[in-house]
């Protein structure tokens, strides 16, 4: 049903000339992956109300959100396993929060800076990108991140009654980190499987 209005949309354009008939594709993708996105924002948002766990939730995802964009990370194949991965990792990961504590969560900031300043930008066949870009991705990866851990890390340790924000930034980038770990994993194994 999503892929019918959205080829409805981008055949519109065409008709009116918004855009050319051999950019359709292109549009098509971008307005999937916009849907797509949005859809997935809202249900977790929606379950984040029902739980009780808004401002946690919204946390989670500012950090995730800019870090997952600009530096990579693990692609399901589908949509659908795409909100699975995010939907079941919000179950897993906001009960989770309230338990880390300030030198826990330090840690866990400190290990994902590492492994974010080493793999980002992961690299994805469908994403490629010139030097020049890889060079720009990493530079804010990094800003975005050292921000992350200086907030999130300094709200666990100073903000008594906000530390669980600061869980949820640090949460927020051990999710992108893990996810950039297994991306770059998967890449090495099938350009190990591909090269074999």
């Amino acid at each position: 049903m999503l892929s019918k209005m959205i080829d409805k949309i981008v055949a519109y354009w065409v008709i009116t000339n918004i855009t050319k008939e051999e950019d359709s594709d292109i549009y098509v993708y971008g307005l999937d992956l916009i849907f797509s996105s949005i859809i997935n924002i809202a249900m977790v948002m929606i379950t984040a109300v029902i739980m009780n766990k808004v401002p946690e939730s919204i946390a989670l995802l500012a950090m995730i959100i800019p870090l997952q964009s600009c530096g990579g990370g693990f692609h399901a194949k589908t949509h659908l396993c795409c909100f699975l991965i995010m939907y079941i990792g919000w179950w897993i990961v906001v009960p989770l929060i309230s338990f880390i504590t300030p030198i826990f969560g330090t840690m866990l900031a400190f290990v994902s800076l590492v492994i974010i300043f080493k793999l980002a930008p992961v690299p994805h066949v469908n994403v490629p990108m010139s030097r020049e870009r890889f060079n720009k991705m990493k530079v804010v990866v990094r800003y975005v991140a050292v921000g992350g851990a200086v907030m999130g890390v300094g709200l666990m340790w100073l903000a008594e009654k906000a530390g669980f924000i600061g869980g949820s930034v640090i949460a927020g980038m051990g999710v992108v980190a893990l996810s950039m770990a297994v991306a770059r994993a998967v890449y090495w194994w099938e350009k190990k499987r591909g090269g074999g």
